[in-house]
């Protein structure tokens, strides 16, 4: 079991890795269309976005957290 710690970490590899799965699924396919969806395309544009998205969450987050605190009441 991963440690209570790494949660945060955790959740953002689930959250990238899902959400990259389909929104590169979803491209695809507009690109493509159905007849020329094939889901090894799909998974060539999936892999690369995964790890790219990971690290711009780690970077991001923390900005967005900072700008939603401030126009919510959360920020006072």
């Amino acid at each position: 079991m991963i440690p209570a710690r790494f949660e945060h970490r955790v959740f953002q590899i689930l959250l990238t890795g899902f959400m990259t799965f389909f929104v590169s699924g979803a491209v695809t396919l507009l690109n493509l269309g159905v007849t020329g969806f094939e889901f090894s395309l799909w998974m060539k544009a999936w892999a690369p976005t995964w790890p790219i998205a990971f690290c711009v969450i780690i970077v991001v987050a923390p900005i967005a957290q900072r700008i939603s605190k401030k126009i919510t009441n959360t920020g006072r």
